[in-house]
């Protein structure tokens, strides 16, 4: 077990856990699941969750490689630190939590890429307006994830870069 994420007022809680041993020289796969204790089905309490089936950005994946998961304070977010796609950098994706969603949540939005070592980031939450701030060193990103979701949907199942 890796990370475990109970959200603050929804009954459902994120599980990350690695593949691999973690002495190994192999790449920390990660899967992550979603427990959802209130479900009625015993069977489907407990589900896998792969953001980039329901996008565009990163479909041919075969692993997860996820360095971070946090909720936003309101608990309206998701946002995943993925390093699955090392061709392209770290990523910062966040997802939209949706309570009216049996799997809780939206399509995953690409906040940004290009980042530098993963091992020398540091993250904060601003409240109003709800921002995701990340710092690189010599870098700082910020990205307003409210705008996000006034972002026109135009194409389905596709992720939206907000880079500031």
């Amino acid at each position: 077990l890796r990370r475990f994420l109970i959200h603050p007022y929804l009954p459902f809680a994120l599980i990350v856990d690695d593949l691999e041993p973690l002495d190994s020289n192999v790449a920390h796969n990660k899967k992550m699941w979603v427990v959802r204790w209130e479900h009625p089905d015993e069977d489907d309490k407990l589900i896998p969750f792969f953001p980039y089936i329901k996008s565009i950005i990163k479909p041919v994946l075969k692993t997860f490689i996820v360095i971070e998961i946090q909720l936003s304070p309101d608990g309206r977010w998701l946002v995943i630190h993925d390093q699955s796609d090392w061709r392209n950098s770290d990523s910062f994706v966040a997802i939209p939590v949706e309570p009216d969603n049996p799997k809780y949540f939206g399509t995953p939005k690409l906040l940004g890429k290009s980042f530098f070592n993963s091992k020398e980031t540091s993250t904060a939450w601003i409240a109003d307006p709800l921002c995701f701030v990340a710092c690189y060193g010599g870098s700082l990103y910020k990205w307003e994830l409210d705008r996000l979701l006034n972002s026109s949907d135009s194409d389905e199942g596709e992720i939206d870069e907000n880079n500031e």
